[in-house]
């Protein structure tokens, strides 16, 4: 349940830089967990000095009106209480104080998962990004004729300008696949659709500056990757699609941790080399 604010009621307190730091991350990553904010901040996992004093801050944004929280439930079969974290987004009042183009919509109680899970790759390929690759983040106006999560490029700017930039959508499925029509799950049949898009005039002038890309499918671990694979394999051995396992990204994102259903039982890839 989203927590009602009453920001017009206090006076809006003085943005140091670390409360700045905390508006620019939510622009940034639009949904953080207050566990994501210790990372991102610098915070030793031992500190419980300054964790404190993060949550004090997070919480003096939300009065102050420039940010919103919700309760998320954390998901541990392993433990038998119902145990909540606060997951934060920006107010229209703080992303007018970063420039953001928009306040974050808030999000049904179970989506809220989704959009953490997006962060949780978004933070990882930041964090990984080598020296000298560049990274494009795009989350928001992505519905065209395809919905994807996120968008993102990577360049590489030892390139040639004309070969230096690779466009990836992201799609994170962590539910097993379902709904099946004429032998394809709903995944499978998302997929095909992203490959009857790909290197089409629609997407070039839908997305302006590309019309090739792969498609990042995040889904919850090994097992269900290599079905996933062995599926592709059959219905659509194209090398549009990269796969991936949650362990996986979050272990290892630099390293060759990507597999493609025409070859995943040789090779797999990385989004740096």
């Amino acid at each position: 349940m989203e927590k009602q604010t009453h920001g017009s009621r206090h006076a809006r307190p003085v943005l140091t830089p670390t409360r700045r730091r905390a508006l620019d991350l939510l622009g940034e990553y639009h949904y953080l967990a207050t566990p994501d904010f210790y990372q991102l901040l610098g915070v030793q996992s031992d500190d419980e000095h300054r964790k404190r004093g993060i949550r004090r801050m997070l919480m003096l944004l939300v009065e102050a009106g420039l940010a919103k929280y919700s309760r998320h439930v954390i998901d541990n079969p392993g433990d038998r209480f119902l145990r909540y974290q606060h997951c934060y987004r920006l107010s229209r009042s703080g992303a007018a104080v970063v420039g953001a183009q928009r306040a974050i919509g808030a999000k049904a109680p179970a989506s809220v998962a989704h959009e953490l899970e997006i962060t949780a790759f978004h933070i990882a390929l930041v964090s990984a990004m080598p020296p000298p690759h560049k990274l494009h983040w795009r989350q928001s106006d992505l519905k065209h004729t395809v919905n994807p999560d996120a968008l993102f490029a990577v360049t590489d700017r030892r390139e040639p300008r004309e070969r230096s930039t690779h466009y990836y959508f992201l799609e994170i499925e962590k539910s097993r696949q379902g709904h099946y029509r004429n032998g394809d799950s709903g995944l499978i049949a998302k997929l095909r659709r992203y490959a009857e898009y790909r290197r089409t005039e629609r997407c070039s002038e839908e997305w302006r500056h590309f019309s090739d890309f792969r498609v990042i499918v995040v889904v919850k671990n090994r097992e269900r990757e290599l079905n996933l694979l062995r599926a592709l394999k059959t219905r659509l051995p194209e090398r549009l699609t990269w796969t991936t396992s949650e362990a996986d990204y979050r272990r290892d994102m630099p390293g060759r941790i990507f597999h493609s259903p025409s070859d995943y039982e040789t090779a797999s890839h990385s989004l740096f080399t």
